[in-house]
């Protein structure tokens, strides 16, 4: 799910992370304090981690 939002945010130019909290967190109805949100932010935190920087 989270690497369709980041296909999703790729696609129409858009910050994922800002995506999450202004639309994703309503449609899919996630809880900031909910266990899936901590998953969400883990998964995002990978995809948009800095691969090549040494």
């Amino acid at each position: 799910m989270v690497c369709d939002w980041y296909a999703r945010s790729q696609e129409f130019g858009t910050g994922l992370r800002e995506w999450i909290t202004t639309q994703a967190i309503e449609r899919f109805q996630i809880g900031v304090d909910s266990e899936q949100y901590e998953w969400v932010k883990k998964f995002v935190a990978v995809l948009l981690e800095d691969h090549f920087v040494r």
